[in-house]
């Protein structure tokens, strides 16, 4: 008895596995895409591409492509980085079974030198200082420097400093067979990004003095349309007091007292380590040369550095143009742009692109991009992002600075649509040839649905081309009721979605089974004993359930033909054995008697039996009492 109460256990558990086993459901998804120059558009090789929070890490191909499969359903960021280029991140949605384009255009980095100390006072000992030069931005950054005075030297005059790193140059100074007295001069340092500055250094031989005044010219700084700030030194009167002192500008080279404009910023007792002047009135571009100057008893003297420069054009809004449009997805594009002209010397304050699907003249009040300042014309490129499927953009490239905001030519597209999301619903009212299923379109992604319904097949994954049904709903939520299957057999299922570009979408597989085929059940025929003038026992057998689950069982009697359960009733539960008994009959009185059963599919009797009760005069013995276990369910 033990041993098969133990193998029971063991079938019990293994049934209760199979019933809760189910097959496994696909949880990922996956993020692909290509990696583009801003400027070029051609794919970038080795650049890092990494996936968070799950921390993976991808480096792009010679076509710039890369991808992260089985990536579990949900959201992520991915970022993209390469050296001598701006890094970028973007937000991701995984969905399970899909795929979830990103493309990244990375615009060039940019360096930024900075320079320091800008002064170098070597006085009358110091014969080597040394000159830092740091790249605080984001690219490589290269320099060279221009040596203008034959008894200072630079090592090197060239070289390369990476992001964030400083180098240094060493300045050397050859006293030999220089008069006494007070040099300065400048270094100018340029880098490639167009940056430069200006280093100012002093030498002094043999104490300084000497007759005549000894002044240099340092800078002309603040260049704009009709304005520019002079700076000169002063580093010695010479022999007596300086009378008079300052610059003179001319549209000529060799500007003097006497040829162009002049300023005098008066006398003085003392050497000037540095004296300014911001001069006004300048015409609009146009080049001009500059010359700092001191007076005293011996004479005028000239700084031996001329400065050249030229103003600025009269300020104007700038110039920009919109490009094409290349990369359009569902819901990102590509768009390039094109600085023409900078028209102010401030530069760029803010440029990009602005677009709109209301309206063909987008402004910056609608949706745009802004990629910062520049000082530099050229073209750019903008990633459009948040777009809506199947719909037409109108989009401007746009460019500000301090006299106003320009704007390109209006270009037109259209993204693309994209994939229909559709979810297979829980099958529902299962019986034996029929159930009902349907689904739920959970993203149009600009698509128009022209037809929907549900496919099914005992094979896994079924399309259209197996059985089929379209839904009569026109809305997101749909429903079919499958009809013709076979009972007890299994059946796979997924709602389907026509777009009206002929696509068909298909949400994922169900599996479900059919049941028995219900049937009526059967009841045996009923006997009776016990009959008395006004009692009876009646007996009988359910001897099929039809498939089904009883709901009641009994005995119906009438003294007509047929009783039904509508007539008297003696009810047995739900027993299958059935046994009643009566002692309301009347006397000498023919009853007609039928078991009954009822299941799911109805209910139904046994053969008629006819019983007449016995004359209430009858010698038999009646029975006013009858035992409990006559009467019994």
């Amino acid at each position: 008895m033990k041993y098969h109460f133990s193998h029971l256990l063991l079938l019990l558990a293994l049934l209760l596995f199979a019933a809760c086993s189910s097959d496994p459901v696909d949880t990922t998804g996956s993020i692909s895409g290509t990696i583009s120059d801003a400027l070029s558009h051609a794919p970038l090789q080795g650049a890092a591409v990494t996936l968070t929070p799950s921390g993976r890490t991808t480096v792009t191909g010679a076509d710039g492509q890369y991808q992260f499969s089985g990536v579990e359903q949900g959201s992520y960021n991915v970022s993209v980085s390469k050296a001598d280029y701006v890094t970028d991140s973007k937000p991701a949605t995984v969905v399970a079974g899909q795929n979830t384009p990103l493309d990244f255009v990375l615009r060039h980095a940019e360096s930024a030198l900075a320079v320091s100390p800008l002064t170098l006072d070597f006085g009358e000992n110091d014969t080597q200082l040394s000159l830092n030069i740091r790249n605080n931005g984001q690219a490589t950054m290269t320099w060279q420097i221009a040596e203008n005075t034959s008894w200072l030297s630079c090592s090197p005059t060239t070289g390369s400093v990476l992001a964030g790193q400083t180098g240094a140059v060493a300045v050397t100074v050859d006293r030999t067979g220089l008069a006494k007295g007070t040099y300065t001069n400048t270094l100018v340092v340029t880098s490639n990004d167009g940056g430069s500055q200006t280093v100012r250094f002093n030498v002094t031989v043999g104490g300084g003095g000497g007759g005549l005044p000894q002044v240099s010219i340092i800078s002309v700084d603040g260049v704009t349309d009709n304005a520019a700030t002079f700076t000169g030194t002063l580093p010695s009167i010479g022999s007596s007091r300086v009378t008079a002192h300052g610059f003179c500008w001319s549209t000529q080279a060799n500007a003097s007292l006497q040829q162009g404009q002049h300023i005098d910023l008066g006398q003085t007792d003392a050497p000037k380590e540095m004296f300014s002047y911001g001069a006004s009135g300048l015409s609009p571009n146009t080049t001009y040369y500059v010359r700092a100057f001191a007076t005293n008893a011996e004479g005028t003297v000239y700084s031996s550095r001329e400065e050249r420069f030229t103003t600025t054009a009269t300020p104007q809004r700038p110039q920009v143009e919109t490009g094409a449009v290349s990369l359009v997805t569902s819901t990102t594009a590509t768009m390039a742009g094109n600085i023409l002209a900078l028209g102010h010397q401030s530069g760029i304050t803010a440029y990009g692109h602005c677009w709109s699907s209301a309206t063909n003249t987008p402004t910056t009040d609608h949706q745009h991009t802004e990629l910062g300042t520049t000082q530099q014309t050229g073209s750019f490129s903008s990633q459009l992002t948040g777009l809506q499927p199947n719909t037409t953009y109108y989009v401007r490239a746009f460019a500000r600075n301090h006299y106003g905001t320009s704007y390109g030519q209006t270009v037109t597209f259209t993204t693309v649509v994209g994939v229909v999301a559709v979810t297979t619903s829980t099958v529902s009212n299962i019986i034996h040839n029929e159930a009902t299923c349907g689904g739920h379109i959970t993203s149009l992604q600009g698509n128009t649905i022209a037809e929907r319904g549900v496919c099914w097949s005992t094979a896994s994954n079924p399309t259209r081309a197996d059985s089929h049904k379209a839904s009569a709903d026109n809305t997101d939520n749909f429903t079919v009721r499958l009809t013709g299957l076979q009972e007890k057999t299994d059946y796979h299922v997924r709602a389907y979605a026509i777009a009206a570009t002929g696509e068909t979408y298909y949400g994922q597989d169900v599996q479900f089974a059919t049941t028995h085929e219900i049937q009526l059940p059967q009841v045996s025929a009923t006997t009776a004993t016990g009959v008395t003038s006004r009692a009876a026992t009646f007996a009988a057998q359910v001897t099929s359930l039809g498939n089904g689950h009883l709901k009641r069982s009994g005995f119906c009697y009438a003294t007509t033909h047929n009783p039904t359960v509508d007539n008297n009733q003696l009810s047995c539960g739900t027993a299958t054995t059935l046994r009643a008994s009566t002692s309301a009959l009347t006397a000498q009185t023919t009853y007609y008697v039928r078991a009954y059963a009822e299941n799911e599919k109805g209910l139904s009797y046994g053969p008629e039996l006819t019983i007449t009760t016995r004359d209430s005069n009858s010698s038999d013995t009646e029975r006013d009492e009858w035992p409990a276990d006559d009467n019994w369910n």
